[in-house]
């Protein structure tokens, strides 16, 4: 798991002032694996646990890192990080999840659509106006579109149940226009490739510019389109809730 998390940390851009705390704490879980590694050695839970712990909280300020809004961290009026469909980014809280993305690597059967998000996050002034560039990918079949949308956010009530977070959530997908980004806030912007049903397998590959009036960012994307067709209509069953208690209120 150490030796996992070193690779995939080496893949994402940690900025400078989060990577000694990173490596401090890895060097830690390697020491203690090094310790459980010896023969003479007895391994009890408690030692396990303490290495796991290490893993996560390496994990977890590389992610704080990389999410910092500090203006510190950002190089120019704003940088990107890019991060899967599941991610949530919340414009101000700690961002909870996995490592990020280094890439954007999209696989895809015909008629499938897949996902990512770029998330803006400004330097020390507001970024007002990004423009959004985001060409059809390209590739042995012709063309595959992409469409872009800006993530909105939704203000939250306590509920009946114990939660982690309330307050303003990432949820809904607003129209593509400018984009205007407050300092000291992130704006998630997600991007979607639409494989037509019955196109060519192959690699598709593109990118995406976000562009301000002082700099501009570019993201390569590729996508694999796989040699097959999702079934329409669609077979698999799934749930759907619906209570009278809820439609009352």
């Amino acid at each position: 798991a150490r030796t996992a998390l070193q690779e995939e940390l080496k893949q994402i851009p940690v900025p400078a002032s989060h990577l000694p705390k990173v490596e401090q704490l890895i060097a830690e879980a390697k020491a203690e694996a090094d310790r459980m590694a010896d023969p003479a050695s007895e391994i009890n839970l408690e030692q396990l646990a303490g290495l796991q712990d290490r893993l996560d909280q390496a994990r977890k300020v590389a992610l704080e890192g990389l999410f910092s809004l500090e203006p510190a961290a950002t190089t120019g009026d704003f940088r990107v990080v890019v991060t899967s469909a599941l991610q949530k980014v919340p414009q101000t809280e700690p961002v909870q999840g996995e490592v990020p993305l280094q890439k954007v690597a999209l696989t895809a059967a015909g008629d499938e659509t897949e996902s990512f998000q770029l998330v803006v996050i400004p330097g020390a002034a507001d970024v007002k106006g990004l423009k959004v560039e985001a060409p059809a990918l390209k590739g042995p079949g012709g063309e595959v579109p992409l469409t872009w949308y800006r993530v909105g956010f939704v203000e939250t009530a306590e509920p009946d149940y114990p939660t982690d977070f309330v307050g303003w959530w990432p949820d809904p997908l607003l129209p593509a226009g400018p984009v205007d980004v407050s300092a000291g806030q992130r704006q998630p912007l997600w991007f979607s490739a639409d494989v037509p049903a019955g196109a060519q397998p192959g690699v598709y590959s593109g990118t995406v510019t976000l562009r301000s009036d002082k700099s501009a960012v570019t993201v390569p994307v590729q996508l694999r389109v796989r040699s097959f067709s999702l079934p329409r209509p669609g077979t698999l069953a799934t749930a759907f809730g619906l209570y009278a208690s809820t439609l009352s209120k």
